[in-house]
C-alpha cells in the first residue's frame, strides 16, 4: 500500500511512560496492537497524539492528571522523548520531539534529502492542514466507550462547512470569528463604563446645589462687607468727634488749679513761720485749700457741660459705645473671613464639579458608543450563526448522505437514514419518524458516533487516506455488530490501528484470511 496519502510505518518511544527504546513497526493496511490492561496500549495512543500534535505540560491543580506528568518516565524526566517516521504524500519524514519542558525541541527531517526543519506550532507543517488535534480526536480516534463529540470538534466541523459551502477555500474561520466576537464583547463589558458613569452621578450628587450656595454665600459676603464698612466709617467719625472736645484742655486747666493751690499754701505756711502761730496756720491752710478744690470743682463741671453741650452727649457713654461697636467690627471681620474661607471650599468644589460633570460627558458618550458596539457584536454573532445554519443545511446534507451509507453498512441496513444537525446531535429514521439516538441501545449509538467520525473525516479529507485508530471500540458490539464493522474496514483503502485487549480481532482476521499485522505488547 505504498500508494497510502498518509500513513505510519514507525515508532520509537525512546523514554515514554514505562517504554525505553520501545520500536513499533506498522503496516499500512490494518494493524492490531495486543495486550493485556496495563500492557501500555493507551501509551502507545497517547505517543502517536503526542507526536503528532505535540505535548504541553499542564498548570496548576489539573497538572497532576495531564498527559505530561502521566507518561513523563520516572527516571530518565530530561530524556523524555520519542521518533516517529511515517509518509504523506508519498513523502517519507522523522519526527523527533523531546517533551521535557526544560529542553523542549520538536523537529522533522525529510528522509529524503536529509533537510531538517523546526515544527512550530504543535504540529508539523506536512501534515494536512484540516488535521488538527481537535479532528484527529473527533475523526480519526475513536475510543472505548466514546459516546459524543466534543466542542471543539463540533466548532471545527462547522468551521469546515463554512469553508466548503461558501468560498471552496480554508479561508474562512466561523469559529475563530465568533471567537473574537466574543472576545471583543467580553472586553467591552469588562470595562463597566455603566457602572464608572453611575459613580460619578453619585458623586455630583453628593456635592449638591454649589452653584446656589455659593451664590447665596457671595451675597452674604457682600452684605457683610458693607457692614464693615459702615461700621469702620462710623467708629472713625465717632472717634475723631471725641478727640475735638476740649476734656483734655479742662483736665489740664484743672491740675493748673491744683498745683497753684499748693504754691499758695506753701506762701502761707512760710508766713505762718514768721509769726510762729503753729495751729492757726495750719487751721488757716486748710480752710483755704478746701476753698480753692470747691472753686476748682465749679470750673471743671461748668467747664465740662459747655463740652458735653458741643458734643451732644456724655463722652463716657460716647467711649463705650466706641467700644462695642469696634467689638462688632472686629466679630464682623472674623465672620467675613470665615465666610470667605467657605467661599474658597465652594470654588473648590465647583472645580471638581466641573471636572466630574466633564468626565460624566466622555462617560455617556463612551457608553452609547460600547452600547452600540455590543449591539454590533450581537447582530454580528447572530448572523453569522444563521449562516453557519444555512451553510449547514447546505453541508449537512452531504454530511448525512456519507453517514447514512455508513450506517446502512455497518448496521446491515437496518438503519439507512441518518440525520445530524449543525451540533453533531444526531437522529435516526425508524418506522417513518426521527427518533434521537439517545434512545438506542449502547451498541447502536456506538455504531452511529463511529459513523459519524468516519463520514466527517471523509468530508474533511476527501482526497487523502488518513489512518483511523480504534481503541477498545468494539466493546459494546455483539458478534454481528462487529462482523459488519470489519467487514467495512477491510474495504477500507487507508491505515487501520487497532488497539485491543481481546483476541476477537485476531481471530477475525484469521478466519477471514484477512492481511494483518500484529504488534503484541
Amino acid at each position: 500500500m505504498e500508494n497510502k496519502t498518509f500513513y505510519i510505518e514507525k515508532l520509537l518511544l525512546e523514554n515514554f511512560g514505562k517504554f525505553h527504546k520501545k520500536e513499533i513497526l506498522l503496516t499500512p493496511g490494518i494493524n492490531v496492537i495486543y495486550g493485556n490492561n496495563e500492557a501500555g496500549k493507551s501509551t502507545v495512543l497517547a505517543f502517536i497524539r503526542g507526536m503528532l500534535f505535540g505535548i504541553e505540560k499542564g498548570r496548576g491543580r489539573i497538572s497532576k492528571d495531564d498527559l505530561y506528568t502521566k507518561y513523563l518516565p520516572w527516571d530518565t524526566e530530561t530524556l523524555y522523548s520519542g521518533k516517529m517516521e511515517l509518509f504523506v504524500d508519498g513523502a517519507g519524514y522523522l519526527v523527533s520531539r523531546n517533551f521535557y519542558k526544560e529542553v523542549k525541541q520538536s523537529k522533522y527531517y525529510d528522509r529524503k534529502t536529509g533537510q531538517e526543519y523546526t515544527i512550530t506550532g504543535g504540529r508539523p507543517d506536512f501534515l494536512p492542514e484540516e488535521l488538527t488535534a481537535a479532528s484527529f480526536r473527533n475523526t480519526l480516534l475513536v475510543e472505548q466507550r466514546q459516546l459524543g463529540t466534543d466542542r471543539d470538534f463540533v466548532m471545527a466541523v462547522k468551521n469546515f462547512a463554512a469553508n466548503m459551502s461558501s468560498t471552496g477555500t480554508d479561508d474562512v474561520d466561523v469559529a475563530s470569528a465568533i471567537s473574537h466576537l466574543q472576545k471583543k464583547k467580553k472586553n467591552i463589558v469588562s470595562r463597566q463604563t455603566s457602572l464608572m458613569k453611575k459613580e460619578v452621578e453619585d458623586q455630583i450628587y453628593q456635592l449638591g446645589d454649589i452653584i446656589g450656595q455659593k451664590d447665596r454665600l457671595f451675597g452674604e459676603i457682600m452684605k457683610l462687607e458693607n457692614q464693615v464698612r459702615e461700621l469702620e466709617k462710623f467708629t472713625g467719625q465717632q472717634w475723631k468727634a471725641l478727640q475735638e472736645t476740649r476734656l483734655v484742655p479742662v483736665k489740664q486747666q484743672k491740675h493748673k488749679f491744683f498745683w497753684l493751690i499748693i504754691e499758695i499754701i506753701a506762701g502761707i505756711f512760710g508766713v505762718t513761720q514768721l509769726y510762729q502761730k503753729v495751729y492757726l496756720n495750719f487751721f488757716l491752710c486748710i480752710l483755704v485749700v478746701i476753698g480753692c478744690i470747691i472753686v476748682d470743682n465749679r470750673q471743671y463741671l461748668y467747664g465740662k457741660q459747655n463740652i458735653n453741650q458741643k458734643a451732644g452727649e456724655n463722652p463716657y457713654n460716647q467711649m463705650e459705645r466706641l467700644e462695642q461697636e469696634a467689638k462688632k467690627l472686629e466679630e464682623g471681620r472674623v465672620q467675613l473671613e470665615r465666610l470667605h474661607w467657605e467661599m474658597a471650599d465652594l470654588e473648590a468644589e465647583e472645580q471638581m464639579l466641573e471636572q466630574l460633570n466633564s468626565r460624566l460627558t466622555e462617560l455617556s458618550r463612551l457608553e452609547n458608543k460600547e452600547r452600540e458596539e455590543l449591539q454590533a457584536i450581537k447582530l454580528a454573532i447572530d448572523t453569522i450563526c444563521t449562516l453557519a445554519k444555512e451553510i449547514h443545511n447546505r453541508f449537512g446534507d452531504s454530511l448525512n448522505q456519507k453517514a447514512s451509507q455508513i450506517i446502512s453498512e455497518i448496521t446491515g441496513e437496518k438503519y439507512t437514514n441518518l440525520f445530524i444537525d449543525e451540533d453533531l446531535n444526531m437522529k435516526v429514521l425508524c418506522d417513518n419518524q426521527y427518533i434521537d439516538i439517545s434512545r438506542l441501545s449502547e451498541g447502536t449509538i456506538a455504531q452511529m458516533y463511529l459513523a459519524l467520525r468516519l463520514a466527517v473525516g471523509e468530508l474533511l479529507f476527501p482526497d487523502k487516506k488518513v489512518p483511523v485508530l480504534l481503541d477498545e471500540s468494539f466493546s459494546f458490539y455483539d458478534e454481528k455488530r462487529f462482523y459488519n464493522v470489519m467487514s467495512w474496514l477491510e474495504k477500507q483503502d487507508r491505515q487501520v490501528i487497532l488497539f485491543s485487549c481481546q483476541e476477537r480481532e485476531i481471530s477475525y482476521m484469521k478466519k477471514n484470511k484477512i492481511p494483518y499485522h500484529l504488534v503484541k505488547l
